[in-house]
C-alpha cells in the first residue's frame, strides 16, 4: 500500500497556514496570561482544550494503518490550529508550537499509543500536560495539567517510548 504524499507547494501552504495561526493565537494567550510562565502553560492548555476537538474518524484510520487517507494530515499541528480537530499528536504538535513562540521550554513526549508534553519550568521542575486528556468536550480536566511525569505514569498509565527521544533537560 502506497502512502499518501503531497507536493513541496501543499507542504509550504499548510506551513505558512500554522505560521499564521500561531501568528493570531500567541498574542491572545501572551494578553491574557502576561509575564506569568504558569499562567502562560494555562492558558496554551485552556486554548486548546477549548478550541480542538478529538478526531475519533482520524483516530481509526492511524490505527487501521491507512497512509493513503487525505485525514493524516491533521495529524499534527495542522489539524489543531488550522482543522482545529486532531488526535493527541496534534494537540502536543500545537502546544509546543505556541510554546515555542512564547519562549516556554516544552517537548513532545510518545508513548507506543499516546503523545503529551513535557514542560520545563524555569525553576528546573519537569512537568507532564496532556491537553488532550484534559479536552473532556464540556469541561476540563485539570488533573492533566503540571503532573510529575512519576505521577503521570503511575496514574495513567503513559510511560515514554524507549524509541522516543527526550532531551537530558527533561529528564527527572
Amino acid at each position: 500500500c502506497r502512502g499518501l504524499s503531497y507536493s513541496q507547494k501543499e507542504i509550504e501552504e499548510a506551513r505558512e497556514q500554522v505560521h499564521a495561526a500561531l501568528d493570531e493565537i500567541v498574542p491572545v494567550i501572551a494578553q491574557e496570561a502576561g509575564d506569568d510562565e504558569l499562567a502562560l502553560h494555562r492558558e496554551i492548555f485552556e486554548y486548546l482544550c477549548e478550541n480542538v476537538s478529538y478526531d475519533y474518524e482520524l483516530s481509526d484510520i492511524i490505527v487501521s494503518g491507512d497512509t493513503s487517507n487525505p485525514l493524516r494530515k491533521n495529524r499534527g499541528s495542522y489539524g489543531a490550529l488550522i482543522q482545529q480537530k486532531t488526535v493527541c499528536s496534534g494537540y502536543a504538535g500545537a502546544y509546543k508550537a505556541i510554546c515555542d513562540r512564547l519562549g516556554l521550554d516544552c517537548w513532545v513526549a510518545e508513548s507506543r499509543d499516546h503523545a503529551w508534553n513535557l514542560v520545563r519550568m524555569q525553576d528546573g521542575g519537569v512537568y507532564c500536560v496532556d491537553a488532550t486528556s484534559g479536552d473532556q468536550d464540556t469541561w476540563i480536566a485539570d488533573q492533566f495539567f503540571m503532573v510529575s511525569p512519576q505521577e503521570y505514569e503511575e496514574k495513567y498509565g503513559y510511560r515514554i517510548s524507549e524509541t522516543c527521544y527526550i532531551p537530558p533537560r527533561f529528564r527527572s
